[in-house]
């Protein structure tokens, strides 16, 4: 159901992070780690899909990127990436947003400038 609702409305996702590679997933602290953005930041070793998402808008140019983040914390791990592709999308002529979700108000949009 939700490829046919892709599908009909040309939504895809992806993942900022390809993989984490000095994470061991065989020891449990690592992997609930990896799901946390504020400890996320103790690896050293993350390799990204920046690049790639930035070949994909130019290759492709859709009409729109949006970016979700489970975090109130808006200076993030993700900060830069994110930053790096919107200056791609702004560059390219490609709309963006920020979608952030704040424990104590929920989801919250942003246009860029209002978070970096």
């Amino acid at each position: 159901m939700m490829v046919n609702f892709c599908k009909k409305h040309k939504t895809g996702f992806t993942d900022l992070i390809i993989s984490v590679k000095d994470a061991d997933l065989e020891q449990i602290d690592h992997r609930i780690k990896i799901w946390s953005v504020k400890d996320l930041e103790t690896f050293k070793d993350i390799k990204w899909n920046t690049t790639q998402i930035k070949n994909f808008l130019k290759c492709k140019k859709p009409e729109q990127v949006f970016f979700t983040l489970l975090s109130g914390n808006r200076k993030s791990i993700f900060s830069k990436e994110i930053r790096d592709i919107e200056q791609q999308a702004r560059q390219l002529g490609i709309n963006h947003k920020r979608f952030h979700y704040l424990p104590e108000q929920g989801w919250e949009m942003a246009s860029l400038g209002c978070i970096n």
